[in-house]
C-alpha cells in the first residue's frame, strides 16, 4: 500500500487511483481466465503494484505464457522484485515476462486470449485511449477476452464540476464502451467491495469484426 501510495502521489495523472484495486475487483478482472481451458496467452496491461497480477499468477498453468506491460518504471522495479521474483523462486507454473513501456509500441508476443487491462483511461486524452484499445483489440484473437474497469458513478458526479474538455473525455468514454458493445459481446458488473466502486467490463471479440473502431477527438 506504501509503494502505491508514494508513486501515486508522484505520478497521479498515469495511476489514477487513490487505494490499489481490491480482492473483490482482482477476482472479477481475472474470472475469464479461470474459466477459460488448455494453454492460455495473457496480457496484463498497466498493473501497478500488482493486484491484478497476483491473482493471474494464481491462475498460470504449465504451458501458459504471461506479459505484462507497465510504463512506469517505479512499478516495474516492485513487479520484478516483489511479485515475478517469488513466483518464479516458487518454482509455479506458466512463464511470465515484464515488458517495460508504452502499450502501443512495446513488442507483444502476438495473439492473446486474455487481456487484463487497469490503466485509468478516465486520466488520458481521447485520442491516446482510442489508439490504446485498437492495439489490445488487435492483439487479442477472435473469440478472446478482455477486461478493464471503471469506477462507479465516478463519470456522472465528475461532469458538472469539470471543463468542458474533461467533460468531453468523459462522454468519449461513454460513446467508447458503447460503441464496443454493439461490435462485440460486452457486459459490465459492478463490483461494491472497491474503494471507490468499480464496474468490471467484459469484451469477448466478435468473430465478425475488425479491430478498429471509430476514432475520437478530445
Amino acid at each position: 500500500m506504501l509503494n502505491f501510495l508514494r508513486h501515486a502521489l508522484t505520478n497521479f495523472k498515469g495511476t489514477g487511483a487513490i487505494a490499489p484495486s481490491s480482492p473483490a475487483l482482482a477476482e472479477r478482472m481475472v474470472a475469464p481466465l479461470a474459466a477459460m481451458n488448455g494453454h492460455r496467452t495473457i496480457l496484463e496491461v498497466g498493473p501497478g503494484t500488482g493486484p491484478f497480477t497476483k491473482v493471474i499468477l494464481r491462475h498460470l498453468r504449465t504451458g501458459d505464457a504471461l506479459d505484462i506491460c507497465e510504463f512506469n518504471e517505479g512499478f516495474c522495479d516492485h513487479l520484478e522484485r516483489g511479485v515475478m521474483e517469488r513466483h518464479r523462486t516458487a518454482g509455479r507454473h506458466g512463464s511470465v515476462r515484464l515488458l517495460r513501456g508504452d502499450i502501443r509500441t512495446v513488442g507483444l508476443a502476438g495473439s492473446y486470449d486474455v487481456i487484463v487491462c487497469g490503466l485509468p483511461f478516465t486520466n488520458f486524452p481521447t485520442p491516446m485511449v482510442h489508439d490504446i484499445f485498437e492495439r489490445l483489440l488487435g492483439v487479442l484473437r477472435p473469440g478472446g477476452v478482455m477486461t478493464f474497469f471503471r469506477y462507479y458513478l465516478v463519470r456522472g458526479v465528475q461532469a458538472p464540476f469539470v471543463g468542458r474538455p474533461k467533460r468531453a473525455r468523459l462522454r468519449a468514454l461513454s460513446e467508447l464502451e458503447s460503441a464496443l458493445g454493439l461490435m462485440h459481446a460486452l457486459r459490465t458488473e459492478v463490483v461494491l467491495a472497491n474503494v471507490p466502486p468499480a464496474v468490471c467490463v467484459t469484451v469477448v471479440r466478435s468473430t465478425d469484426h475488425t479491430a478498429s473502431i471509430s476514432p475520437w477527438r478530445d
